[in-house]
């Protein structure tokens, strides 16, 4: 795979993953399992080597932090470095895209989920999207009637974390996942963005635009099982060139979905936290580490907006 189409396919583990995968979980009915159990108290929890992406911005009383998620991960992953514990400890707020854990009205998601009752995924593919979507169905063991009613960027979501789930990544323990289990009824929960939000933006899109998604995501999956480890482990590293060279200046073939998908969230994101830091209060920010860097970036618009922000 050339480096461009590399750099192609990383943007949906960065940008819009929390999107996918938290809402194949609403649409099966299940709960994450990372909020149940013994919390571990926050003054006696240790601290981990991996290092992520952290950014700080102070504005008189008001202290924001930003945090990169990768949305789906590896158990062992956790805890972070101290900087990032000590970030999160130190706030009032945890800030997510949007929270997997509040209730939710499941009809109404449903039915932007599913296509309705004479209507299923075949009537809005080409004839060789149907043969690539039931060829992947088949190679991961899925049966296509458990699957057709689905709309395909949920699909996608199945099969992507199907694929990852062999290596032992899940959205379970994904990055905000992580941080949600830890502010349970310790701090208070804010959302970025909504899931009525996110499921209008990827039900906008048509059928090609779509289909030409899924197809370009799912190739990068298989591949190479080696692509998405090349992503997490720069992310554990916390290294920002290697994640900038992997993602940015990638998928701007399509202006539109690239407009939907990232300028246009990170400029909501950036004026929901410009109000943060017109507060009194501390907040540590989890988005999509996609959002994050890039000439694009929330990071970017902040400093636009006269905010020094400063990395850790």
């Amino acid at each position: 795979m050339d480096g461009g189409k590399f750099m192609k396919k990383k943007r949906i583990f960065l940008s819009i993953s929390i999107i996918l995968v938290m809402f194949v979980t609403i649409l099966t009915g299940c709960k994450s399992n990372q909020t149940s159990g013994e919390l571990t108290p926050l003054g006696e929890k240790k601290y981990g080597d991996v290092k992520g992406c952290i950014w700080e911005i102070k504005n008189d009383k008001a202290t924001v932090y930003l945090f990169g998620s990768i949305h789906i991960a590896q158990k062992d992953m956790y805890p972070f470095e101290k900087t990032v514990e000590d970030a999160f400890r130190s706030s009032n707020n945890l800030v997510v895209e949007v929270d997997a854990n509040r209730s939710a009205d499941t009809n109404k998601l449903q039915s932007k989920m599913l296509y309705s009752k004479n209507d299923d995924v075949y009537n809005h593919i080409s004839k060789e999207g149907k043969e690539k979507l039931d060829t992947f169905a088949k190679e991961l063991g899925m049966d296509m009637n458990n699957l057709k009613k689905m709309k395909l960027w949920v699909i996608e979501s199945t099969i992507m974390q199907a694929q990852l789930k062999k290596s032992g990544y899940s959205s379970e323990a994904g990055v905000d996942s992580y941080f949600l289990n830890e502010a349970q009824n310790r701090k208070k929960i804010l959302e970025l963005e909504s899931v009525d939000f996110q499921l209008d933006m990827l039900n906008s899109f048509t059928d090609e635009q779509q289909e030409k998604l899924f197809f370009s995501d799912i190739k990068y999956l298989s591949e190479s099982d080696d692509n998405f480890k090349k992503l997490y482990d720069a992310y554990k590293a916390g290294d920002e060139n290697a994640l900038i060279n992997l993602n940015v200046d990638s998928n701007k073939q399509d202006p539109e979905i690239y407009q939907k998908m990232i300028v246009d969230r990170n400029i909501g994101m950036a004026n929901k936290i410009d109000g943060y830091l017109k507060t009194n209060d501390s907040y540590f920010v989890v988005a999509g580490l996609g959002h994050f860097i890039g000439d694009d970036s929330v990071v970017k618009l902040l400093e636009k907006k006269g905010y020094t922000v400063t990395k850790k």
